[in-house]
């Protein structure tokens, strides 16, 4: 109870099935409609989402934090690759996730924070690196808490709802395109995808503004998504894709994280009245983070070709080949 009012109860208490992990999508071996197979992708992602609250809710497991994350990205992803197949109701749900989602990615940031704090070798006075240590701990710790309010909240509570009725009404009559075969369906899907990630990507190289990069590492992981949940239909040239891209995603990622380090250590300094060491040390930090994402960069060209080169064509190929062969 909060404020005299009875909390909602528990998301992850409502009768559930048991969920393949986040990481793992399998909905697409059952070749059917496009909406069909959306629908069983979206189900199996919420249950996954659902099975990761309540490890968070057991225990505030770091691990249990990012794959709750990695099931809300695969949520948005197939809402927004599948849309034209869905029902509207379930479609305006996507800004609801993201909240959930961006509460979630608080507490990753802190959570990657302390590891690369961690894996430093500093020439600071150990007890200003356990000042940064325990501030970093601290905005972690603000930052989960923040996270609990909202899985308890009747806001929460209701988005996983309302994903359920959804969920449970099933593809509809009223959408012209509910029929599509999948096989028919999926070359347009991936290909729309990948050109969102291409248009993103074409243009930079390493020393490019980082604004480009973060976004096109978004566009890489939502077209990542989307293969895998056509992975099934295509097997082979699909996986061939998808190792690239994850190549290509954990460049950028390990850029990201730097940068991000970079940003939160130095805000550190900036509250308070800080000690002159303890600022030393975090301008320190974040310069040899902001070095080491500038020599990741330079990874960028050879691992961004990966994606866009024979791989793809043969994919593409492989695609509309299978949707020919759907119609003789």
């Amino acid at each position: 109870m909060r404020n005299g009012k009875v909390a909602p109860k528990p998301a992850s208490a409502q009768p559930k099935t048991k969920a393949p992990r986040a990481n793992a999508p399998r909905a697409a071996k059952r070749v059917g409609t496009a909406s069909e197979t959306a629908f069983l992708i979206l189900d199996e992602q919420l249950n996954a989402l659902l099975e990761e609250e309540q490890r968070i809710r057991t225990n505030a497991d770091v691990d249990a934090v990012h794959d709750m994350r990695v099931a809300s990205r695969r949520l948005r992803a197939g809402l927004r690759a599948f849309s034209a197949f869905l029902n509207p109701g379930i479609v305006a749900l996507e800004p609801q996730i993201k909240w959930i989602f961006s509460l979630l990615g608080d507490v990753r940031d802190f959570d990657i924070c302390i590891q690369l704090l961690n894996a430093q070798t500093l020439d600071g006075a150990l007890h200003t690196v356990e000042d940064v240590a325990a501030a970093l701990r601290e905005a972690r710790n603000s930052e989960f808490n923040k996270l609990r309010e909202a899985l308890d909240s009747s806001r929460y509570h209701e988005l996983v709802q309302e994903l359920r009725k959804e969920l449970h009404k099933g593809p509809q009559s009223s959408n012209t395109l509910s029929g599509t075969p999948m096989l028919a369906a999926a070359p347009d899907i991936v290909s729309h995808e990948f050109r969102v990630m291409q248009e993103t990507g074409q243009d930079l190289e390493p020393g490019a503004d980082p604004v480009g990069f973060h976004k096109l590492r978004k566009r890489a992981k939502r077209f990542r998504y989307t293969l895998e949940f056509v992975k099934p239909l295509y097997k082979k040239r699909c996986k061939k894709m998808i190792d690239s891209l994850k190549d290509l995603q954990q460049m950028l990622g390990d850029r990201q994280d730097q940068i991000m380090f970079a940003d939160r250590v130095e805000a550190l300094a900036q509250k308070g009245r800080p000690a002159a060491e303890l600022i030393r040390l975090t301008v320190e930090l974040a310069e040899q983070a902001r070095k080491r994402a500038s020599e990741i960069e330079e990874r960028f060209p050879s691992a961004y070709a990966s994606v866009t080169g024979k791989p793809w064509r043969r994919l593409r190929k492989s695609m509309n080949e299978k949707r020919r062969e759907l119609w003789t």
